[in-house]
């Protein structure tokens, strides 16, 4: 990788495509930097990498994109520059790495950064050694990424702050837009008890779910024994009636009753399987009701002949 320090035309240089930050011209730190450009110049040298020549410029701006702006608001011609050649991943690990610590880093365009570096390889401890930030810090901008598209413009603007916004990410994100208004009200810690009242209730509603749809008979996937497998590729006994059943029509219906056979999910093997789940549950109320009329009877053995003799 070549380095090379030098004044380099203004005029040759591109904003990043990807900025991670964005430009704030009206806050403080902007508004400070342009004083400083304007008295002292650029002091420290912003850091470019060579583009493609069919975008018209020469260099794109890895890091130091407000110095680049500021500088060419102060009419400045050149600016000192650092030109490194880097692949996109390597732009992606210094942004992030210059990112880490200032608060007017896009939240979501940060956590979505991490988590592309996440999917090539690197673990959460790695992604904590390269940002210098702690491995519970790098879990929660991933986080992030789970938030619903309602509660990310409210975040960005300050109105949700960090706790709440983590709080509401580990909601389903079907659920989140409902609990928004609540995070934008509340304070932080009465968000977050009435965030984790709702997904103990959510848990609990979905608990009660799965219970009734056992209730009703609805089956899971499961694997035909072997052998009849086997019996059925030598010599089909179950195809025209499977076939019938899943009202297959063409070769993909068929294949897909075949499968769902396979699996016992098909119409005929659930309708077996529920009726045997009911005649089961019959079975066992039967003979609940067969234990309490036989306990009766032996209380009553035992307690009427001490009521004949006066016991």
């Amino acid at each position: 990788m070549s380095d090379t320090q030098k004044e380099i035309p203004i005029k040759q240089i591109m904003r990043p495509k990807h900025p991670i930050r964005a430009l704030r011209r009206n806050a403080p730190e902007y508004i400070e930097m342009l004083e400083s450009i304007r008295k002292d110049g650029v002091l420290q040298p912003i850091l470019v990498r060579p583009c493609d020549p069919s975008t018209g410029f020469q260099y794109e701006v890895v890091e130091g994109w407000h110095r680049y702006e500021t500088a060419k608001e102060c009419g400045l011609e050149t600016i000192p520059a650092l030109v490194k050649d880097l692949t996109d991943d390597e732009v992606l690990v210094i942004q992030l790495k210059c990112n880490a610590i200032r608060p007017v880093t896009h939240t979501f365009e940060y956590a979505r950064r991490l988590k592309l570096l996440m999917d090539k390889g690197l673990t959460i401890v790695q992604l904590s050694q390269l940002v210098d930030k702690s491995v519970q810090w790098v879990r929660d901008q991933l986080q992030l990424n789970r938030l619903c598209e309602e509660a990310r413009a409210p975040i960005e603007q300050g109105e949700i702050r960090m706790q709440s916004a983590l709080a509401l990410a580990n909601l389903p994100q079907d659920l989140q837009p409902k609990f928004v208004d609540d995070a934008i009200a509340l304070k932080a810690k009465d968000f977050v008890d009435r965030a984790e009242y709702a997904l103990r209730d959510f848990k609990s509603c979905l608990q009660r779910e799965h219970e009734a749809d056992k209730l009703a008979g609805v089956v899971k996937p499961r694997l035909q024994a072997v052998n009849i497998l086997k019996r059925e590729t030598v010599k089909p006994k179950n195809a025209k009636r499977v076939l019938k059943a899943a009202g297959a029509k063409t070769a993909l219906d068929g294949w897909r009753a075949c499968l769902a056979w396979v699996f016992s999910i098909d119409p005929i093997s659930v309708k077996n399987r529920v009726a045997g789940n009911k005649e089961n549950r019959d079975g066992v109320i039967a003979n609940q009701q067969e234990y309490r009329e036989l306990n009766r009877s032996l209380i009553e053995q035992f307690v009427k002949p001490h009521l004949k003799t006066g016991d």
